[in-house]
């Protein structure tokens, strides 16, 4: 699968755990525009879904204290699933558990507020991949 896969107009903005990609592992040629809601502002706010994966900051398991404060932050304000296991928390998806969040910063293009994209990803089934929008967050002060 390649080029460019637009989802920006899919459902509300104010839409979380949006299923952006069901399939084969995605590649680094896709692309999966979304918007969600600015948390600043309101405004329209753009950012790639895939590039999240890609790019972002895995934060499924908590296995450095930086790792461990950046779910705490993104759990006050989005439902993610948690757990626990050997003494390490564990983020999840509500869409599935096998899907570990993602975050990266992204920038609104109408107030410039810094924000944190937060995208799932992960093998749903055998050779069945999900990508899932989370949301986007205030980045950590």
């Amino acid at each position: 699968m390649s080029g460019h896969l637009d989802l920006g107009s899919v459902g509300p903005v104010d839409r979380m755990n949006d299923l952006v990609h069901d399939g084969l592992e995605p590649n680094h040629s896709q692309r999966a525009l979304v918007l969600r809601p600015c948390p600043a502002c309101g405004a329209p706010c753009p950012f790639d879904a895939l590039d999240v994966v890609h790019r972002g900051t895995d934060i499924g398991w908590a296995t450095t204290a930086d790792i461990e404060a950046l779910q705490t932050h993104v759990l006050r304000w989005l439902p993610l699933v948690t757990g626990e296991f050997d003494g390490r928390r564990h983020v999840a998806s509500p869409l599935d558990d096998h899907c570990q969040p993602s975050v990266a910063s992204v920038m609104c293009p109408t107030c410039t507020a810094n924000c944190l994209a937060v995208v799932s990803y992960g093998e749903f089934q055998p050779a069945r991949w999900w990508v899932v929008v989370e949301g986007l967050v205030p980045a950590q002060s």
